[in-house]
């Protein structure tokens, strides 16, 4: 973690005044800027960047404040589900011994995905500048390039800090596919005097937008390993309530469909983690039968029913599409317009 506190110094680098801050003998000063951060009603939320922000202020060279933006709603009336938990968010606390700062901003619907950066950077501005008054920062350190990154390129602009951001997934892999968000996400970039990404892969997209190598760093995601380390098997499964039979753990949260969920069996060095065409098209997963052998071939990359072909043919013949579960409205129009999971389970690949 030296390093990466040695990169964001040097992120300072460009702006005059930044570098008669750095150039003091002492913490870096640091603003931690994203709506992906843990609160008291969402206490899982965005938990790697307060690990990778904890890291950093166990090396004592920064110190840190976090903004966290919260949706604004008018409502904490849990009739609201989820929504009411941003109402109950409070407006400061203090997490892991950092405080942490959680301003509203509006979100829109319908034009929520153009207008987002703009809208949480009217809601968090009187915050920042506040806070930035009262410490001096000394870079601005934003997760998530859209809307935080976007939104954040703008706060720093108007303060004169330096900034750095780092893309963690879906605002490069998805959002990035949409016109004006990608070219916004190509002047924060293009603004930032250093980008982390945490994949090579990441990395070449942010390349591919318009970011320069020379500012660009991969820095993976770590593992806690005081957390994640083997323990017995059955205390484990009596801990969680999870039953006797073999189960695939899927993870992902921040996009609903990155993992599917199924019953397998056992892994022995790897894992199917999606078969493709799906069942309820037609493929051949939704003939299988008790006792049929599945054929997995490894090495040349193949998955394949251990039938006859007449018999796949008779069945296939015999199959009915399972009935819709809707037949109007938007969740029929969704199944209408989604593709395959293998395809990213996209509604707009046919736009080009």
């Amino acid at each position: 973690m030296n390093s990466v506190v040695s990169q964001l110094r040097e992120s300072g680098a460009g702006r005059p005044r930044a570098v008669a801050r750095l150039s003091r003998e002492r913490p870096l000063r640091v603003l931690t800027f994203s709506s992906l951060f843990p609160n008291a009603e969402q206490p899982t939320h965005g938990l790697f960047v307060l690990r990778r922000l904890q890291q950093l202020l166990a090396t004592s060279e920064i110190e840190a404040t976090v903004v966290a933006p919260v949706p604004w709603f008018p409502s904490p009336d849990p009739r609201f589900g989820r929504y009411a938990e941003f109402a109950r968010v409070p407006r400061t606390e203090v997490i892991a011994g950092i405080d942490v700062h959680h301003p509203r901003y509006a979100v829109m619907p319908r034009l929520g995905m153009s207008l987002a950066p703009a809208l949480m950077a009217l809601g968090v501005r009187d915050c920042v500048t506040r806070l930035h008054r009262g410490c001096g920062f000394d870079l601005i350190d934003a997760h998530y390039f859209y809307p935080d990154g976007v939104a954040a390129s703008w706060i720093a602009r108007s303060l004169d800090l330096p900034l750095a951001i780092t893309a963690r997934g879906t605002d490069l892999n998805l959002i990035s596919q949409y016109a004006l968000p990608r070219a916004m996400i190509r002047r924060a970039a293009q603004s930032s005097r250093l980008n982390i990404a945490v994949s090579d892969a990441l990395a070449e997209r942010l390349h591919e937008l318009g970011a320069d190598p020379a500012v660009t760093r991969v820095i993976p995601n770590g593992v806690d390993l005081e957390v994640f380390r083997p323990i017995d098997r059955a205390d484990a499964r009596r801990s969680l309530g999870i039953p006797e039979g073999n189960w695939l753990l899927s993870a992902g949260q921040l996009v609903q469909h990155v993992a599917g969920r199924g019953h397998v069996q056992e892994p022995h060095g790897f894992v199917v983690g999606h078969v493709t065409p799906e069942a309820a098209v037609g493929g051949p997963i939704a003939i299988i039968e008790d006792g049929d052998a599945i054929v997995i071939d490894a090495v040349g990359k193949t998955i394949e029913l251990g039938v006859s072909k007449e018999t796949i043919d008779r069945r296939l013949r015999a199959w009915k599409p399972p009935p819709k579960k809707a037949e109007r409205g938007l969740l029929a129009k969704y199944a209408r317009l989604v593709s395959s999971a293998s395809q990213g389970a996209v509604t707009d690949a046919a736009l080009g």
